[in-house]
């Protein structure tokens, strides 16, 4: 590696292109395949047993920039797997994927805003009020409460779901995270799953 590939590769630290990101996601899917490998499916009664609980892992030498974890049930049930790696710099910036046993998600984090896609499609763009505006519209497609123990989800002005932010003394206690309010659609299931991912991520690594 010459100098001036040196200098660009610095550069693409802290402020990353697309090929960037897409060869960095690539690397995060490589080092989440035993992971997955393991998720169980969700039906509506693993739903209500989302927990965010981190199944801790045996500790190698080889070091890696790329943070990963198995988050499970509270019948310690591998249910979400996700890989996190962060970009230089004073400000929120960096990428993570995260996956159910059939959802895939795609997380950039920026200071003002974080873009979410599920299965490879751009769903919208949340701000740091938990409100994710739809696309490039602009429109309010979902929103969580940021106060409180238990913050209701709301998708297209719908309450769907309510989490549980109640702390607890021990990290030993498997805590049930996912309240379910009404029999949910497929597009709300997402946005709850995406909401559930984005909490588990922001608790371990931002």
């Amino acid at each position: 590696m010459n100098i001036l590939e040196m200098v660009f590769d610095a550069i693409a630290e802290y402020q990353p292109g697309k090929s960037k990101i897409n060869r960095d996601l690539n690397a995060i899917d490589a080092e989440l395949v035993d992971y997955k490998r393991l998720l169980v499916d969700l039906s509506d009664k693993e739903l209500g047993e989302l927990s965010d609980w981190r199944q801790q892992e045996k500790r190698f030498k080889r070091r890696s920039p790329i943070k990963k974890a198995l988050i499970t049930t509270i019948f310690e049930e591998p249910a979400l797997c996700y890989g996190y790696k962060n970009y230089k710099g004073q400000r929120t910036n960096g990428v993570a994927l995260a996956y159910t046993r059939n959802r895939e998600f795609i997380f950039r984090f920026k200071e003002r805003q974080t873009s979410l896609f599920v299965n490879r499609q751009l769903v919208g763009f949340i701000n740091s009020q938990l409100q994710i505006s739809k696309g490039k519209s602009k429109r309010l497609l979902a929103a969580m409460e940021t106060t409180g123990q238990m913050r209701s989800i709301s998708v297209e002005g719908r309450e769907v779901a309510s989490f549980n932010f109640e702390e607890h003394d021990s990290d030993k206690v498997k805590k049930r995270i996912v309240n379910y309010i009404k029999t949910i659609n497929p597009i709300e299931r997402d946005i709850v799953l995406a909401y559930y991912a984005l909490h588990i991520i922001t608790k371990y690594e931002l």
